[in-house]
């Protein structure tokens, strides 16, 4: 388990740091990728998308986050929608299926 992250911020439970499970965890990890523009990460180049300039084009968001992934075992991005601001991805993780936000 890792501590949980709501919009970058650590959560507190009383005076600890609230703690998560891993597919949490990895919903998380995925948020990050896909919020962070591609290329300007120094230690790894490939880390992150390029949603922001998706502008809209939903064949083009879901192939940026699917880059984003490409590294990851077991995930791989279903769709994207474009709502209220906001990417939602839908990614299969080991057959599952989950949704990911993200504000661009």
């Amino acid at each position: 388990m890792t501590a949980k992250l709501i919009d970058g911020d650590y959560v507190k439970n009383g005076g600890s740091l609230e703690e998560t499970e891993h597919m949490e965890e990895l919903l998380q990890s995925l948020a990050l990728a896909f919020a962070a523009e591609r290329g300007c990460f120094y230690p790894n180049k490939d880390f992150g998308s390029d949603l922001s300039g998706a502008a809209g084009d939903l064949l083009y968001a879901a192939g940026r986050a699917s880059q984003a992934v490409s590294g990851t075992d077991g995930v791989y991005v279903k769709s994207a929608e474009y709502s209220g601001g906001q990417y939602i991805i839908t990614v299969v993780i080991n057959n599952e299926e989950r949704q990911v936000a993200v504000s661009k």
